[in-house]
């Protein structure tokens, strides 16, 4: 049976910025990001956002990746 690994993100508006809540010392936008961790294998497996269309307050990501 397969068995996962999962990683949950969050990319939150503080003023005009936007900044990843539980990984600070990250500085690319969310394109960059997700990018980055699709080429370490994760992948992402659902995403939730608190806000209006227009204006979201922040993002949530959760990934996942088969565990080895």
């Amino acid at each position: 049976m397969q068995k996962w690994e999962y990683k949950l993100i969050i990319y939150k508006r503080e003023g005009r910025n936007w900044v990843w809540e539980n990984e600070r010392e990250i500085t690319q936008d969310a394109n960059e990001r997700l990018n980055s961790l699709g080429e370490d294998g994760w992948e992402l497996f659902n995403f939730e956002h608190l806000g209006s269309d227009e204006m979201p307050i922040y993002f949530v990501f959760v990934l996942k990746r088969p565990k080895e």
